[in-house]
C-alpha cells in the first residue's frame, strides 16, 4: 500500500469509543490510527515476517515492551528486560555431509542420514561391504578403507553389533539399513527436525524435548564410530534391488550354501561434522495491571507476535496472522491505562501477553503454562486474539467475529461477548463456524494449552481466509474498523467480567 493511501486510512479511521459499564461509567479512547500503525510495522519488511531467531522477530518483541512501558504496565521482571519472559531454545548443527555414487550427487531428502561420535573433517572413497544380517564373529574382513553394511531390525540392535565388530576390527564406517521402512524414514527424517530449534515445552511435541535422531542412538564412547543411515532411494542406487529383495537373497545364500556371499559397491562421502549445540532465548512479552481487592485473580489478554519468516526471496508478513491480534492486545492496554488515568479502577489484575512461538507448536504459550507468572488457578478468564483483521463482507455489511468459549463459564461468556455486541453497531459476533473451523480454533492456537489446564478461555478470531499462511496476509488488507469495533467488545467484557 502507498503512503497516500495509509494516510488516508488513517484520517477516515481514527474516531474514540465511549463504553458504558453499569457499575462505573468509563471514557476511554480507542485509536485505529495506532492499529494501522501497529499492524504496518508489525507486517513490513523490516521485521522479516517475525520468524525466531531473527532481527525482526527481536525488533518486534522489543517494540511490544516498549508499548507496553509507555502504557504503565507493571513489569514481570527487574534489569535490562523487564518484560520479557525468556525461554531457552536449543539450536542444534552437525555440519554438512554429501554422498556420492558415481560421482553423481545423491540428495538428502529421504535417502540418507550420518552420524559420528566424534568431529570428523574427511573426503574418502569407501568400498561399501553388505553384510545384511551377519553376526560380528563372522566379520573377518578390515580396512580404513571399507564399509560395512548392515541390515537389522531397529537402530538399537544396530549400534550394538556395530560396537562389537569395530572393537574387533579396525573399521570405523559403517552403514545401516532397518528393516522396517517405517523405522527407516522415521529416523532419516528425525535428522533434519533435530536441526530446527529445539522448544523445552511443547503442546504437541513438535520442536520440543531432546530430539530422538541418528546421532542420539551412538553411544557415548571413545571408540571412533561413523555410521551412515541408508534409505530406500540410495539403497536401490548403490545395488539395483530394492532393500527387501537383497535381504531375501543374502539369507538364502546363507541358509543353502553355509556361508555369505556379499555385494560391494563404492560410494565418496564428503564430510564436515561436529555436533554443536547453542542456546538462544525467544521471548513471551509480559506486563499487567494490578487490581484492588481482587488483586490475585486475573484476567488475560493475550495474543502470538511470530509468523513463518521468510521462505527464498518471499516474505511471510503475517498481518492478519497474527500482527492483528498483537496489536489488539497493544491497544487493550492503553485503553486501560487511558482508563486508570480518567480515575477508574478494577478490581481484578489484568495481565497482557505477546507470546512469541505459536507458529512452532504453540510453544510459547505452552512454556507459559508450565512456568506460570500467575497463577492458573486463580485467572477468572484468558482472551485470546488470534486473527481479527479480516471480516471479508461486502461494503455497507455488518462485520463479524467469532467468539468460542471453554470451560466451565462459556455459556457466561457467551452471553457477555453477545450483550457487548449489542451496544456496539456494525459488528456481528458469532459463536460458531464450519465443524473443520470449530476444530481447528479448538486446538490450534495458544488458549489451547491453558484449556488443557482448565483454565477458562475465549478464542477471538475472524477465521481463516485465502490468504491465510500466504505471503499475501498484508497489512493494506486488514478491516480496521471491524477490528476497533471487536476491541471495543472485549473491553466491554473484560469490565464486566471485573466487576462480578
Amino acid at each position: 500500500m502507498n503512503l497516500f493511501l495509509k494516510l488516508f486510512l488513517v484520517v477516515l479511521l481514527i474516531f474514540s469509543a465511549v463504553l458504558k459499564i453499569p457499575a462505573q461509567e468509563i471514557k476511554t479512547a480507542i485509536s485505529t490510527e495506532r492499529l494501522i500503525n501497529d499492524v504496518f510495522l508489525l507486517a513490513s519488511d523490516s521485521l522479516q515476517g517475525r520468524e525466531f531467531p531473527s532481527e525482526g522477530k527481536k525488533i518486534a518483541a522489543q517494540y511490544i515492551a516498549q508499548e507496553f512501558e509507555k502504557a504503565d504496565l507493571e513489569p514481570i521482571n527487574e534489569g535490562e528486560y523487564p518484560y520479557f519472559q525468556k525461554i531457552p531454545v536449543r539450536f542444534q548443527n552437525h555440519g554438512s555431509t554429501r554422498i556420492y555414487v558415481d560421482e553423481e550427487s545423491v540428495p538428502r531428502r529421504n535417502n540418507f542420514s550420518f552420524a559420528s561420535t566424534g568431529p570428523l573433517s574427511d573426503s574418502l572413497t569407501l568400498k561399501l561391504i553388505f553384510k545384511g544380517t551377519v553376526e560380528p564373529d563372522e566379520i573377518t574382513v578390515s580396512g580404513n578403507d571399507i564399509m560395512i553394511h548392515l541390515v537389522e531390525k531397529d537402530i538399537e540392535a544396530a549400534v550394538e553389533k556395530i560396537e562389537v565388530i569395530s572393537e574387533k576390527t579396525d573399521i570405523e564406517y559403517f552403514a545401516v539399513t532397518l528393516l522396517s521402512q517405517r523405522k527407516n524414514g522415521r529416523l532419516i527424517n528425525a535428522e533434519s527436525r533435530a536441526l530446527q530449534p529445539q522448544y523445552p515445552e511443547s503442546l504437541f511435541g513438535i520442536n520440543s524435548g531432546e530430539p530422538d535422531w541418528l546421532y542420539s542412538h551412538l553411544p557415548d564412547t571413545d571408540q571412533t564410530l561413523n555410521v551412515l543411515m541408508i534409505g530406500e532411494g540410495l539403497f536401490e542406487k548403490l545395488y539395483g534391488e530394492k532393500k527387501g529383495l537383497m535381504n531375501i537373497n543374502l539369507r538364502r545364500f546363507a541358509r543353502n550354501n553355509g556361508a555369505m556371499e556379499s555385494t560391494t559397491s563404492e560410494l565418496t562421502m564428503a564430510l564436515s561434522y561436529e555436533v554443536e549445540t547453542k542456546v538462544k532465548h525467544d521471548r513471551n512479552v509480559i506486563g499487567y495491571f494490578e487490581g484492588t481487592d481482587l488483586k490475585d485473580e486475573f484476567v488475560i489478554v493475550c495474543g502470538h507476535y511470530d509468523h513463518l519468516g521468510e521462505r527464498g526471496d518471499d516474505i511471510y508478513y503475517g498481518a492478519d496472522d497474527n500482527a492483528s491480534g498483537t496489536a489488539g492486545v497493544m491497544e487493550l492496554a492503553r485503553m486501560f491505562s487511558r482508563a486508570r488515568e480518567q480515575g477508574a479502577t478494577f478490581r481484578r489484575s489484568i495481565v497482557f501477553i505477546a507470546f512469541g512461538a505459536e507458529e512452532t507448536g504453540l510453544n510459547g504459550s505452552s512454556y507459559y503454562v508450565a512456568n506460570p507468572l500467575f497463577p492458573l488457578g486463580q485467572t477468572n478468564l484468558l482472551i485470546n486474539m488470534d486473527m481479527i483483521g479480516r471480516s471479508d463482507v461486502p461494503a455497507g455489511k455488518r462485520g463479524r467475529v467469532y467468539v468460542r468459549a471453554f470451560g466451565d463459564e462459556r455459556r457466561q461468556t457467551r452471553r457477555l461477548f453477545r450483550t457487548a455486541g449489542r451496544q456496539i453497531e456494525d459488528i456481528r459476533i458469532r459463536h460458531s463456524q464450519s465443524p473443520l473451523n470449530n476444530l481447528m480454533w479448538r486446538f490450534g492456537s495458544d488458549h489451547f494449552p491453558f484449556v488443557r489446564e482448565d483454565v477458562p478461555a475465549v478464542v477471538v478470531t475472524t477465521g481463516t481466509h485465502p490468504d491465510y499462511h500466504t505471503p499475501a496476509d498484508t497489512p493494506e488488507k486488514i478491516n480496521y474498523p471491524n477490528m476497533t469495533n471487536i476491541l471495543k467488545a472485549v473491553f466491554s467484557v473484560i469490565v464486566e467480567i471485573d466487576e462480578r
